[in-house]
């Protein structure tokens, strides 16, 4: 049976470092003070996740890095070789989560 992490509404997130596009070591902590999305998509090739994904770009107003910050996960290495998402800076960044430890970190992905 597969094993999930569960985080509950006060828990605190869970610290991580995690290469992006243009940091190969981004340490999660640093985006602290603002609200954060965690969209945990695994894959842009899905629909669903496609989906997802264009409904956080049409809210850019939102993500500005000052009040809200937007970080997609993809465990997928086509993703970032085929460039199906990319960095909006300011406010949307992605992070390759390749060997799915962020995912595992918050439940998104069995351990």
């Amino acid at each position: 049976m597969a094993k999930y992490v569960k985080l509950s509404a006060g828990d605190p997130a869970p610290w991580f470092h995690q290469r992006t596009t243009v940091n190969p070591r981004f340490a999660f902590d640093t985006a602290a003070g603002r609200y954060i999305v965690l969209c945990f998509f695994a894959t842009a090739s899905d629909p669903h996740a496609r989906a997802a994904i264009e409904a956080a770009m049409k809210r850019r107003d939102l993500f500005d890095d000052v009040k809200a910050s937007f970080f997609g996960v993809s465990n997928d290495a086509a993703d970032e070789a085929e460039k199906r998402v990319a960095d909006r800076i300011p406010g949307i960044r992605y992070f390759w989560d390749f060997d799915g430890a962020v995912a595992k970190a918050y439940g998104a992905m069995p351990f």
